[in-house]
Formats: C-alpha cells, structure tokens, sequence
C-alpha cells in the first residue's frame, strides 16, 4: 500500500511540474518585449516576426539582429501613432490607396473561395510535367484575339489551300512573327504561358492543335521538333516532386480563372456601342480630338446589371496603371480593357454579396495592409519633406528620417525589457 501511495505521490508530483513548466513557457510567450505608450509587442508574435526576418536576410540569430528587428517594429508603431495623431487616414490620397488595398485584398479572398482549390495531382500528371521539364520544343503557332477569328484560321489551316506562312501574315502584326510563319524558336516549358506550354508539350513533332485558349486570346500550335535533354531518374524526380506539384498546380489555377472570367463575360451578356467605341479610342490615342462632350454621355456598353456611359468609363480607366494604360492601341485593346473592369466590379459585388468582407481573417489582413501602407505613406512624405515646417530640404532621407524618429521617441513612452530580448530562446 506504502508503494503504492508513494507511487501516486510522484505521478501527481510529475504532472503538476509538467503542467507549471507548460504555463510558465505559456506565460513568456504572453510577456511583452517592448512597450510603446500603452501600446505592446509581445514575445510570441516578435518571435515569429523575427523568424520571417532572419529567413528573408539569410543571416542567423544574434543579438544585433534581435534588436535592429525590434527597433523596426517600434519605429513602425512610432509611425503609426504620428498617422492617427495627425488624422493621415483621412487624407484623400491615402483614402484611394486604402480602397485600393480593400479591393484587392476582397478580389483575393473571393477567388480563394470561389475558384482556387487544393487540387488532387495523380502520380502520371506529375511524371507527365517532370519529363517535359527536361525537353525543349520547336513550335509556331496562328494567333487571333477572338473565339470566332480562330474558328475562321483554323477551318483555312485544316481544309483550305493556303499555306501555314500565307496565314501567319495575315494574322501576326509583329514583323518577326508575320514574315517567319508564327515561329516561337525553341524553347522550355517554363518559357512560354502555362496555357500555351501545357498543349503544346503534349503534341508530337509535326501534330497541329486545335485552338487553345490562353491568357492573351487564341492559339493554333505546331510542334516542329521535340528534343529531351538527358536522362531522368526516379531520385530526379522524388527530388523535384513538390516543385513539379506547384508547376501543375499553378497551371491548373490559371485555367481555371480564365475559363471562370469567360463564364462571367457570357453570363452578362455584354453590349458595346461599336462607334462610340471607336471614337473614344481614336481620342485616348490621338487619333482624332473629336470633341468629347460631344460623346462622354453616350452609352459606350450595356450588360445584364446596366450600362456605362464615356465619362464614367474615362474615369475607371483613369485608375489603371500606366502600364495597362500603355496596352490600349486598338478599339479591340479598348474593349478588352472595359471587359476586364465590368468583370472586376461584378467579382466586388460578388464578394460582397458573400460578405467576405466580415470575415475575420479578412478583417486581420486588412488591418495588418493598411498599416503597412501608412508606414509607407508617412515615410513618402517625409521624403517629399511634406513633414517639415519649411519645403526646404534639410539634410540627406536618411538624416531626415532619424530626425523625425528623435521626435517621435521624445513624444512618446518606450520601453524595451532589454534582459528578455538577450536570453528568449527561438
């Protein structure tokens, strides 16, 4: 019995050690390693901050590193204290950055949920797209923006007359491709669009496609020659195994997109207005400085949830990027570019309609977005000298940018428990 108690005993005594060791690491993982104001950084999350850190600067743990990683984060909320203090979010600039930021960050969660997915790779599919990382293609390809200019190419290229050259001049621009019959050279898998690629590696030398579609409109392809570049062994390919899953992955994801926006594109039942096309695109492009309150009222396209008129058109366009901007040549271009706007606000309503938008994780990343682009706002300004009390410059950015933080720290309560950062344990 004596054994038996005294065995009881020490079980007992086991599990209260174990669970006061458990709720000690528990309780300095809830310390805080800083302090700003009321404001804490705790140990937990600086830990898994620092990580990311030292994994993006290849460098290892030290002390110095410890504490120029924390440094950043007390800077960051400095910064962030001086933006509410002095009303920043409310800045109109900031505020189309900030719409911005939600927008797309809805965009990504509304295809996360609705199109992206862990897809199922079989064995044969990951083989199939090891081994055409090790081949190289001679391919040439006809080439049209539209479903029904393809139809028309590959109906002459299977049952007419004219020759593959005679065809390619007639429907390639580029004077490369117009003159050299559509021919692409050699090339790997991961040269070419993942759409493009995924067909063309399964054709045989000489076989013909038939139209694929991909991410800048229609191909026909022509596999000229195939060649491997060396041999693969089973180890190569236990090694490369993930990779080759991401590669599969990446493809099948792209297809999807693509083939969801066409769905949304037919599902709308899209009208343009085809002069009014043509005159806004001979006004963006110089071609004719045809009055534009003369058309900047007139319906440019209908759709099944209502229309847009030039005006409200010129402003959506006025919201891309100059590199979008710079794609606009041709009524054609014009159209595609309004097609993707009406698709990206009936994605928005969507997402809203799901009320993604509530979702907790959204909220955070948000949150966690916004923030990180007033840090950047802030310290624009400051390059700009938009902090200063005078437009004069008043020494180098990186001068500007600690005398600023000397304020900020002298205006503000910091505190570091310097014995925490030399002795946690990663």
């Amino acid at each position: 019995m004596k054994k038996l108690w005294f065995y009881n005993v020490f079980v007992s005594l086991r599990i209260f050690f174990l669970v006061f060791a458990i709720f000690s690491c528990e309780k300095i993982e809830m310390k805080s390693i800083a302090k700003v104001d009321n404001d804490y950084i705790p140990l937990s999350l600086y830990k898994t901050e620092y990580q990311s850190f030292l994994s993006k600067i290849y460098q290892k743990d030290n002390l110095v590193n410890r504490y120029v990683y924390l440094n950043n984060l007390i800077d960051e909320k400095l910064i962030l204290k001086y933006a509410a203090e002095n009303q920043l979010d409310k800045d109109s600039l900031f505020l189309d950055i900030k719409k911005n930021i939600y927008d797309q960050l809805l965009l990504n969660f509304y295809f996360d949920k609705n199109i992206n997915k862990d897809f199922i790779l079989t064995d044969s599919e990951l083989r199939k797209f090891f081994s055409w990382q090790n081949t190289s293609i001679h391919v040439r390809h006809l080439f049209a923006r539209t479903n029904e200019n393809i139809q028309r190419l590959r109906d002459r290229a299977f049952y007419s007359d004219e020759t593959w050259e005679s065809l390619a001049m007639e429907c390639f621009q580029d004077s490369a491709l117009n003159s050299n019959g559509g021919d692409l050279g050699w090339h790997n898998y991961n040269d070419l669009d993942p759409l493009f690629a995924f067909e063309a590696f399964q054709l045989a030398p000489g076989e013909i496609s038939e139209p694929v579609r991909t991410k800048d409109g229609y191909s026909i392809i022509h596999v000229i020659e195939k060649e491997n570049e060396g041999f693969l062994t089973e180890q190569d390919f236990q090694l490369k195994r993930k990779e080759i899953g991401e590669l599969v992955s990446n493809f099948k994801q792209k297809r999807l997109l693509l083939d969801f926006t066409d769905n949304t594109i037919r599902d709308l039942d899209i009208y343009f207005d085809n002069e009014t096309l043509l005159d806004l695109n001979n006004f963006l492009n110089l071609v004719n400085q045809k009055d534009l309150e003369l058309i900047q009222e007139k319906n440019i396209v209908s759709y099944k949830n209502g229309n847009l008129k030039v005006s409200e058109i010129l402003t959506k366009l006025s919201k891309l990027s100059n590199q979008q901007l710079a794609k606009i040549h041709t009524p054609f271009d014009l159209k595609q570019s309004i097609l993707g706007i009406i698709c990206r606000d009936e994605f928005l309503s969507n997402a809203q309609k799901q009320k993604i938008h509530e979702e907790k994780n959204f909220q955070e990343n948000f949150s966690e977005e916004k923030d990180k682009s007033m840090i950047k706002y802030v310290l624009d300004r400051l390059k700009n000298n938009h902090l200063t009390n005078s437009g004069e410059t008043i020494g180098s950015e990186k001068e500007k940018y600690f005398q600023f933080r000397d304020v900020l720290f002298f205006n503000s309560s910091v505190t570091i428990d310097s014995a925490m950062v030399k002795n946690f344990i990663m």
